[in-house]
């Protein structure tokens, strides 16, 4: 029994290996249309290749350029942005450094105008006090002139009535001057 099995196996295998049988079980309607499907499976990946895969490469790079140029001109304009920054921030550098300047010099000049008000108001209160005094000594001797006129006036009259004459000139000389010389002791 088990030498017939042997021989079954061993004849279904012979059969196997035949081949024209190995053939016909891989090509069953002939190697014909099994070299067709391969010739339409080359064509259809032509096809695909040409109508497909080569516009698509080509919008594919095409895509690929406009971001590489796309990175290109971002990277420009970065470093022309931070150009600019680095020129602001040294813009705004100086202007702070004239502000604090002009500042400066405002106090400065504000603090000599103030020194110069102040200098003429006190140059103008001592000379408004200066003419002052000469009006206040003139004012008084005016006034002592005056009331030594009067005085004298007085005296004369006074004298001129004791005396009962008329005072001539160098009477009137010599009493002015005695007159004067005791009122000034």
């Amino acid at each position: 029994m088990l030498n017939s099995r042997f021989l079954l196996v061993f004849s279904n295998v012979q059969k196997a290996i035949d081949k024209d049988s190995i053939l016909e079980k891989i090509f069953p309607s002939g190697w014909e249309p099994f070299v067709v499907q391969i010739l339409a499976m080359v064509v259809l990946v032509l096809a695909f290749f040409i109508f497909f895969f080569k516009p698509v490469r080509k919008i594919l790079d095409a895509r690929k350029e406009k971001m590489m140029s796309d990175v290109t001109e971002a990277h420009k304009k970065n470093a022309s942005a931070q150009t600019l920054l680095t020129e602001a921030e040294g813009r705004i550098r100086d202007s702070k450094t004239e502000a604090v300047a002009i500042v400066e010099n405002a106090r400065k000049e504000a603090e000599a105008i103030k020194e110069q008000t102040i200098a003429k108001a006190k140059a103008e209160a001592i000379r408004i006090k200066k003419d002052a005094e000469k009006d206040i000594e003139m004012s008084k001797k005016q006034a002592q002139d005056d009331i030594n006129k009067s005085i004298i006036e007085v005296a004369l009259k006074a004298s001129e009535k004791v005396l009962e004459r008329e005072v001539d000139s160098k009477d009137n000389e010599k009493l002015i001057g005695d007159f004067l010389e005791e009122m000034n002791k």
